[in-house]
């Protein structure tokens, strides 16, 4: 259902009282080039307030945004797990100094032993990739978690944990998921409250 305010050309869609400047900025970024299409939509208080989008899904510029393109997105499960580990801590279940390998012996192996949580979650760990090869495949099927599972436990950090950062943009997932769901066991199994 549109709201009360038309959006502006070239974005469509329409936004509530009170969000002009919301779909004004969305406008400029598509006009000035900084985004070749995008689409944005905020609720306040459980009201859909902005629903905008704009430009083109394709780098040719050949097929407009819609109001449902659908984009692959990477990182913004991130703050979801950071508000995850932060309730196993208020729960006493994880120590942010406590070494990884407390929670998942099998971690210590490739010379990971004195990783800490606190590293891990702060991609200071080194473990910006793996050397075993392994595929999208690999890490979506149930049948083949052991052997991504098993190439994140041997993987040796790319440098010393703790000296440099460096993005775990193609790991996190995988070491952040295990840590969480070892660290949130019950008596050998997963806890209910998740």
């Amino acid at each position: 259902m549109p709201l009360a305010n038309a959006a502006p050309y070239p974005t469509r869609g329409s936004y509530s009282d009170g969000f002009a400047r919301v779909v004004d900025t969305f406008t400029r970024h598509l006009t000035e080039g900084r985004e070749i299409g995008a689409g944005l939509t905020v609720h306040h208080r459980g009201r859909c307030v902005v629903d905008v989008w704009g430009g083109w899904a394709d780098r040719e510029r050949r097929a407009p945004w819609q109001r449902d393109t659908r984009i692959v997105v990477f990182s913004v499960t991130k703050g979801l797990a950071a508000m995850a580990f932060t309730m196993l801590a208020d729960r006493g279940k994880i120590d942010w100094d406590a070494e990884v390998a407390n929670y998942w012996p099998a971690f210590a192996e490739g010379g990971k032993a004195r990783i800490t949580v606190r590293n891990l979650l702060n991609h200071r760990a080194g473990l910006v990739g793996l050397r075993d090869r392994v595929d999208m495949a690999d890490c979506l099927q149930d049948a083949s978690y052991e052997r991504v599972l098993r190439a994140a436990e041997r993987q040796a950090p790319f440098w010393e944990p703790g000296t440099s950062q460096g993005y775990h943009a193609i790991t996190f997932g995988m070491y952040a998921g295990e840590l969480f769901r070892r660290a949130n066991r019950e008596d050998g199994r997963l806890g209910d409250h998740w």
